[in-house]
């Protein structure tokens, strides 16, 4: 559906990188074990067919907590929780963007909000 062409991907890559240089753990929430984590979902848009095989892939990855497809704009997202953001930056990079099937991802880094007690 969206092109990534290769000066989009650097785009991308460098606003992920220097918002890991400037806010470092400041967007870290506590969990409901009292551990510090980063939250981010990363919404994925496949190459066609490949939803099942991909959500696979996703859910055994390791730092993606959760992975769902999805009827939208995009075809999944993954949400990620990890102990910092450079730990974010690395399954995005590492594991999403080379994940063969692959077509487009965009990264978003939660701020703020709060984990419901069980």
């Amino acid at each position: 559906m969206f092109a990534q062409t290769p000066e989009k991907r650097r785009m991308s890559t460098s606003l992920l990188t220097s918002f890991c240089a400037n806010w470092g753990n400041k967007t870290s929430y506590t969990g409901n074990k009292g551990e510090r984590l980063v939250k981010a979902l990363v919404f994925v848009n496949t190459e066609p067919g490949r939803e099942k095989e991909m959500l696979q892939k996703l859910r055994e990855t390791k730092g993606i907590k959760e992975a769902y497809v999805l009827f939208g704009v995009y075809d999944m997202v993954a949400v990620i929780e990890v102990d910092t953001v450079e730990s974010v930056k690395e399954v995005v990079y590492a594991n999403i963007r080379r994940m063969e099937g692959t077509f487009f991802s965009m990264s978003m880094i939660v701020i703020e909000g709060k984990v419901k007690q069980k």
